[in-house]
């Protein structure tokens, strides 16, 4: 609790989610662009949809769907959080805002895990590439291939 009394002292603006007039992202992007986003994510993105539908029944598939939205909306805790706390450690040492969060990891954590770390962000990646690709393929073979190419 000493950390977050830390933080929320020092940078008080980092928590303010409305932002100011001299944002590069303006507060009404939230009920355009984000939306807009968001509806394609959770509606039309084919790795959720295909998910989805592979669930052994429809219960099953409404209870997925629920508790990733559920998931999704711990996001700030492991992305925003660390972010603010990058920031407050490394804002006047010069590191880069694109380096921080590797530098904050490489801190933190000891040097074992800091691999252990890497393979796992690794593995994440290349597991939401593979979603793409998969469902990249799906709609090219049912979508393309079958209707047009090969009815």
């Amino acid at each position: 609790m000493a950390g977050w009394d830390t933080l929320t002292a020092a940078n008080p603006e980092k928590f303010n989610s409305m932002g100011s007039e001299d944002q590069s992202v303006p507060f009404s992007t939230l009920f355009t662009g984000v939306m807009i986003i968001n509806f394609f994510y959770w509606c039309t993105n084919q790795q959720i949809i295909q998910r989805t539908f592979a669930a052994k029944t429809l219960a099953e598939g409404q209870k997925g769907v629920l508790l990733t939205g559920a998931l999704k909306l711990l996001g700030p805790l492991y992305l925003v959080i660390p972010g603010i706390i990058a920031y407050h450690l490394y804002a006047s040492s010069g590191v880069k805002a694109d380096s921080a969060y590797g530098q904050l990891v490489f801190d933190v954590l000891p040097a074992p895990l800091t691999g252990f770390f890497a393979a796992a962000m690794v593995g994440a990646i290349l597991s939401s590439f593979n979603s793409a690709l998969n469902a990249t393929t799906t709609l090219f073979s049912t979508g393309i291939y079958k209707a047009h190419l090969q009815p």
